[in-house]
């Protein structure tokens, strides 16, 4: 059984303007406004869910654009970080001070709670192995190992792994699933909560998490 559970994204919905079209968003050295979408190798931008090229705006700050597909209304990121360099970047995410680490779990207390009701209302309590993909300083990881699961956790930062493996003796990997190696039916539940919307490839991810999760018969 799997659960993910993410926020919705949100931008600034501007008003109504003219989309783009993947072929104007090359950057500018690789793009030939006359003849034709294509120079120099530039590939034309393309929704990463339903593989449209017609978008518009909604938020830009400095050099990255924040883009709402006209066709299935997804929006995201552009240009696309490379996956190390996002990485790097959300290994820093996550404060060491104790206090800052006190106001996180206060904050995510109700989802922690509610996310623990929701599995267990549809499994047996205690009874299996479950993986938590982004998870964080441990929070959920404890609730649901206090309530009788086998928990591990993957966090790509160093203080929130550090916490739930001091304060409780988790075990958290550093590196992204797809770099671990699982095997298969390896989970009764995997969650990814407030994580979809972070990583470099969505679909990729939501792709690996089937084939290591046990499924119902």
């Amino acid at each position: 059984m799997t659960r993910a559970y993410h926020s919705p994204s949100r931008g600034l919905d501007l008003p109504s303007r003219s989309g783009y079209s993947g072929a104007a968003l090359c950057p500018a050295p690789y793009r030939n406004e006359v003849e034709s979408p294509f120079q120099r190798g530039c590939e034309k931008l393309r929704c990463l869910l339903c593989h449209a090229s017609t978008f518009r705006p909604v938020y830009q700050r400095d050099r990255w654009r924040y883009l709402r597909c006209l066709n299935c209304g997804l929006v995201f990121l552009h240009p696309k970080p490379d996956r190390d360099v996002l990485i790097k970047n959300y290994e820093n995410y996550l404060p060491a001070d104790p206090q800052e680490i006190s106001r996180w779990e206060r904050m995510m207390r109700p989802v922690v709670v509610r996310s623990a009701q929701l599995i267990e209302g549809q499994s047996e309590p205690g009874r299996g192995k479950l993986l938590d993909i982004g998870s964080g300083y441990g929070f959920f990881l404890q609730e649901m190992k206090r309530r009788g699961w086998h928990v591990e956790g993957i966090e790509v930062s160093p203080a929130g792994r550090r916490y739930a493996q001091d304060r409780w003796g988790i075990h958290v990997y550093s590196q992204p699933l797809e770099d671990i190696g699982f095997p298969r039916n390896a989970f009764d539940v995997i969650t990814l909560i407030y994580v979809v919307e972070h990583v470099h490839d969505p679909l990729a991810l939501l792709r690996e998490v089937p084939t290591i999760s046990r499924q119902e018969p």
